[in-house]
């Protein structure tokens, strides 16, 4: 019996709801067209000129440089001065000093490298010494001694 009058009650809660549909469906005012009327547009036309006044713009996205430079040094050593605009987005001039090392490192690399190159003369003259003594020593034995053709190459 339960049953029974909990489905008579969800049929009636369903009957309701078609009813309720059919009333709105057929009792609604259908609305009325209107001509929408004309309307211009309010343009005001100013003729532009040139100023020097600030202006601020916002916007968003993303700047990306025209050009970008990568510094590499050629020698070590540690920076004494460095420009003031040398920051991400600065600009230079031609011939503009960008940054001064200490000039001691260089200065200590160049006398070492001079250095280098005396030694290497000095190495040179004496094997070209070495070269005239083997030289006259050939020419003393060279009666005695039948030269072989890696020995004419030395």
């Amino acid at each position: 019996m339960k049953r029974f009058w909990s489905g008579l009650v969800v049929l009636g809660i369903l009957g309701l709801g078609v009813g309720v549909y059919y009333l709105l469906i057929h009792t609604r005012k259908v609305p009325q067209r209107h001509a929408i009327p004309n309307r211009p547009t309010a343009v005001e036309v100013v003729a532009a000129k040139t100023t020097t006044e600030p202006m601020t713009v916002s916007a968003t996205g993303v700047v990306i440089p025209a050009r970008t430079v990568t510094i590499f040094p050629e020698v070590t050593g540690r920076i004494v001065y460095q420009n003031p605009k040398l920051i991400p987005g600065g600009r230079f001039r031609k011939g503009e000093v960008l940054v001064r090392m200490d000039p001691r490192d260089y200065d200590l690399a160049l006398k070492q490298q001079q250095a280098r190159v005396v030694q290497a003369k000095m190495e040179l003259a004496r094997e070209r010494g070495l070269k005239e003594v083997a030289t006259r020593e050939w020419k003393l034995i060279a009666d005695e001694v039948k030269p072989t053709e890696e020995g004419r190459k030395l």
